[in-house]
């Protein structure tokens, strides 16, 4: 045990914990001091062996308590034993199970290990989810599973709260007015709704005149509940969410956003169009990857294109790639008249030619501006409320050990040679909705995939007509039609000159 507690190396201390259960010695007296020196590696040992370490109740809750908060986003194992240790009535610590909870609120095994949850801890659990400080999506997707099974008791004060609420709401009470809004006496009645949707909307209006003095996660809560009561007829609400898009600046939330309008069709793809110059390239990318899923919205792009409402140079190139390529013949032919043939297929002689011109000086000030617009989407990440979301593709900063020809190969030549976790996969649903992607997780019914715009989905099996999966990366090809030498000297010289970092 002295040795146990005296050594640095994972190894040997996984091998010595190892030992000691084995002969029936390991020291439950230290278990808090062990648990704090530990590594990640020694951590994920120590919960899949928690029934062989001999601890007694009282130790196995410092065990969990001992545990750093922050380590369980990062150890999805540590949250699978303690959603196992909930479902035999030996439930970690409940503020420590609600961080498991959402950090991996994405992961099918949580939305289905709550089911198996001791009845007496929902009611705690989901106070500790509400009262966090979590990304409003994961918040919404684990309280979806936890309200059904809350106590009739927890229930009444839940609905007294969101229904007599006078002031600035928090952002759980738009998620659980949409639970809660039912024509029956055990939901909201239509006046409380009615001042909820009102509250919602005075967010909005508080976000649009100063994004800065507004909770981004309320907004997003708001947003969506007022989104739920709207159709696709153009209301001042549409008009309200619209001008929260076109501020003329970049927000971190304007992804979301965009895609809530997005979603309620009629005009608005028409309405975004119409205030182009306004969007930020956030919105912007996003009206074009939910226009480029379906023929009619990639007809409307390349009718914009035409009519000069969006610029040729607007167009990125995952958006142009799937024109080309579009099962349409009319949208295709449309897009190679417009935006030119599909990229030579001879990658590495643009590379040598890239090479052979390259500019004598790199401005780093147009390689930003060229970065932001082209490369951003998928290799940087972003804040989404208070939380950090790590970019879809690798982060490309502080690589100044690679050499101008290994920058020309992976801007010029992206498919020479993809790891498979970046294989890009194309789905055509039954309703002939083209999606365009990287597969996750899979399991029996669905598959969680992001788009190039770095936002998880999930899709269900049942709902796919066809689905094929490449060998190629979802980077296209083509970006010498796209940036000049000049462009691409001056985001690798950008990049050269970015320490590595979560965003900017």
């Amino acid at each position: 045990g002295k040795l146990l507690m005296q050594t640095d190396h994972p190894g040997t201390r996984i091998r010595l914990v190892s030992v000691l259960m084995a002969l029936g010695s390991f020291p439950v007296h230290q278990i808090d001091d062990l648990v704090a020196k530990s590594d990640p590696q020694t951590l994920r040992f120590l919960a899949e062996n928690i029934d062989a370490l001999g601890l007694d109740p009282d130790a196995r809750q410092r065990f969990w308590a001992s545990i750093p908060l922050d380590s369980i986003a990062k150890l999805p194992s540590l949250a699978m034993v303690a959603m196992v240790e909930a479902s035999q009535d030996k439930a970690p610590p409940i503020d420590w199970m609600a961080k498991a909870l959402v950090s991996h609120a994405q992961d099918s095994w949580v939305q289905e290990s709550i089911h198996f949850l001791n009845p007496s801890s929902v009611d705690g659990l989901l106070r500790a989810v509400l009262n966090g400080d979590a990304e409003i999506r994961s918040v919404q997707k684990i309280a979806e599973k936890l309200v059904p099974r809350i106590s009739p008791e927890f229930r009444a004060e839940l609905l007294a709260s969101v229904a007599n609420e006078t002031g600035p709401r928090p952002a759980w009470h738009y998620l659980l007015a949409k639970q809660f809004a039912s024509a029956d006496v055990s939901g909201l009645d239509e006046s409380a709704i009615g001042r909820i949707l009102n509250s919602a909307r005075d967010c909005l209006r508080l976000y649009q005149n100063d994004p800065t003095q507004v909770d981004a996660g309320g907004v997003l809560a708001g947003v969506n509940l007022l989104a739920s009561r709207m159709g696709s007829t153009w209301t001042e609400d549409h008009a309200m969410l619209l001008g929260a898009l076109v501020r003329g600046e970049s927000l971190p939330i304007d992804s979301e956003l965009t895609i809530g309008l997005m979603n309620l069709g009629g005009q608005a793809s028409a309405q975004l169009i119409g205030r182009w110059r306004d969007l930020s390239q956030a919105s912007r990318s996003v009206v074009l990857s939910k226009l480029g899923q379906n023929e009619s919205g990639g007809m409307e792009i390349l009718d914009a294109v035409r009519k000069g409402n969006i610029a040729p140079a607007d167009i990125d190139a995952i958006t142009i790639q799937r024109l080309r390529s579009d099962g349409s013949q009319q949208v295709s032919k449309g897009a190679i008249e417009i935006f030119g043939p599909a990229p030579g297929a001879d990658r590495p002689a643009l590379v040598r030619q890239a090479l052979l011109g390259w500019p004598k000086k790199a401005d780093a000030s147009i390689g930003q501006v060229a970065y932001r617009k082209h490369c951003a989407a998928c290799h940087e990440g972003r804040k989404v409320d208070e939380n950090y979301q790590e970019s879809l593709a690798p982060n490309l900063r502080g690589l100044a050990h690679w050499t101008n020809e290994a920058w020309a190969i992976a801007i010029l030549d992206p498919n020479r040679s993809v790891e498979e976790k970046y294989w890009v996969f194309q789905a055509r649903t039954h309703e002939g909705q083209v999606l365009t992607g990287l597969k996750l997780r899979e399991d029996e019914s669905s598959i969680e995939w992001v788009d190039s715009n770095g936002r998880i989905e999930n899709l269900n099996k049942a709902d796919i007509a066809e689905f094929r999966e490449s060998e190629r990366s979802l980077m296209p090809e083509g970006f010498e039609q796209l940036l000049s030498p000049e462009e691409i000297a001056g985001i690798i010289s950008y990049l050269r000159s970015s320490g590595p970092t979560k965003g900017e």
